[in-house]
């Protein structure tokens, strides 16, 4: 069940291989309901949503914030290349609030700063309309990692939680 608290951004995370965006739909609309109301949105962990479903989901629920995550294998799909990675998101730029970059693909992997930049510098450029996370193995061991991304671009969020636990999960 999710806190209500001014400093929290409460967000499911949906993870699908389900490729029909009707069936997308209706899971988010029912997943919507029973998070409850101090659910603020989703990150999808979904390759490539078809933009479609975003807005229609957008048109049918109440403000829902939405996060993108591009993980190993949206980065393979592309290629690793900033200029298609920057192109591809234009179709999305209005639909997401959100872009998180995780090349660890949730796997713990240490997140490489000078990877990451070159995709950061060229969103900026681009001026697309959303904001932009980092994620990758993030722990209190390591956080120096993000320093010189948060130097150059202040604005970006950070996204950490496999390496924060221990081994019973806490």
């Amino acid at each position: 069940i999710f806190q209500n608290h001014p400093q929290t951004l409460n967000l499911v995370h949906f993870s699908s291989e389900e490729l029909d965006p009707e069936t997308l739909y209706r899971q988010l609309v029912e997943i919507r309901e029973l998070a409850g109301p101090y659910c603020h949105g989703f990150q999808l962990n979904i390759a490539w949503p078809d933009p479609k479903l975003l807005i229609k989901f957008a048109a049918q629920s109440k403000k829902t914030v939405i996060v993108m995550q591009v993980r190993t294998r949206e980065f393979a799909q592309i290629d690793h290349r900033t200029k298609t990675l920057a192109d591809r998101l234009k179709q999305y730029e209005h639909l997401t609030d959100y872009l998180l970059l995780d090349s660890s693909g949730g796997h713990g992997h240490p997140l490489i700063p000078t990877e990451l930049a070159p995709y950061l510098r060229i969103f900026t450029q681009k001026k697309l309309a959303m904001g932009f996370g980092v994620a990758g193995g993030l722990s209190a061991a390591n956080m120096f990692l993000v320093e010189p991304l948060a130097k150059e671009f202040p604005d970006l969020s950070i996204d950490a939680e496999g390496c924060l636990r221990n081994e019973d999960d806490h």
